[in-house]
């Protein structure tokens, strides 16, 4: 009977040995399980999180590029093969010639400093500048107070580069040329300073120049508060008579500039009767200015 109850002791605690091993085995296992349930839901967290950024860089990419934020990602390519411009068409597109050409054809009386010579365009209503830049815009605007395209409309001089040099010359053409019957300008993204702004509303106002202007797009430039104090003085004084949109966006115009323009455009005396847009968004204003403006009316963005 004793070695019948030392077996069975010995048996007993094999079982038990054998039962708290895989009890052992089965916590171990659990923790491993929930280690790697862990893991797992972090790194989805983590490619969802990633995802979802990828998702909002786009959209906001996109956003960024229909609005021209993103520097020449809307900038028109110029074409590989032109083709040729006819001279009695309503639209003609601008592009400079070679430089070698222009540098030894500058003497010649008949000299264009692009693939097309204005002087026979006498129909042209659009005219589309691809990246002529400042001597570019400068030539163009020479050609302009010489009385060429007379049926001009739409002037795109977008990404063009026309820096001051080139804005201030052409504004200068647009004062001394008060046949000029263009209607709509675009010169966004040209690095204007607030400087060639002043010579714009000088001519707008001391000269009545671009009298049936309705659109004047200056996205992304630099007129900064100082331009648009400019062309807030250049409102009240009866120089944009015809205007229905002005684009402002993204031009360092602080809260002064701000309240210039909303004034401006808020006078008692309407001065611009036709207006529709003043977009001054995407400006470093303060939250502050912003609600004092409020409410807005509905043409006025900021």
């Amino acid at each position: 009977s004793a070695s019948g109850f030392l077996t069975g002791s010995l048996t007993g605690s094999k079982e038990r040995a054998i039962a708290e091993d895989a009890n052992r085995k089965r916590v171990l296992q659990e923790e491993k399980d929930r280690r790697d349930a862990r893991k797992e839901a972090a790194l989805q967290a983590k490619n969802d999180e990633i995802h979802s950024d990828m998702q909002d860089t786009q959209e906001v990419l996109a956003l960024m590029r229909r609005a021209g934020v993103i520097a020449g990602v809307n900038a028109p390519e110029p074409p590989d093969e032109m083709e040729e411009q006819r001279e009695t068409a309503s639209e003609v597109v601008l592009m400079n010639r070679p430089e070698e050409e222009t540098r030894t054809d500058r003497r010649r009386r008949d000299f264009s400093f692009f693939t097309v010579d204005l002087t026979h365009y006498r129909n042209v209503e659009v005219m589309k500048c691809i990246r002529i830049g400042q001597d570019g815009t400068r030539f163009l605007a020479y050609k302009l107070s010489q009385g060429v395209c007379p049926r001009l409309t739409n002037l795109n001089l977008g990404w063009c580069s026309a820096n001051r040099l080139g804005a201030d010359s052409l504004f200068k053409a647009c004062g001394k040329t008060p046949r000029l019957i263009v209607t709509h300008l675009d010169l966004r993204v040209n690095h204007i300073p607030p400087e060639s702004i002043h010579v714009l509303c000088r001519a707008l106002v001391e000269k009545r120049a671009l009298s049936r202007l309705l659109v004047l797009d200056l996205r992304q430039n630099q007129i900064g508060t100082a331009g648009a104090l400019h062309l807030a003085h250049a409102v009240l004084a009866g120089g944009f008579k015809a205007l229905t949109k002005l684009y402002v966006m993204q031009n360092s115009i602080e809260d002064q500039g701000l309240s210039g323009l909303h004034k401006a455009f808020m006078a008692e005396t309407v001065m611009c009767q036709d207006i529709e847009c003043v977009d001054v968004c995407e400006n470093p204003t303060t939250p502050a200015m912003r609600r004092r403006l409020f409410p807005c009316p509905l043409f006025f963005r900021c």
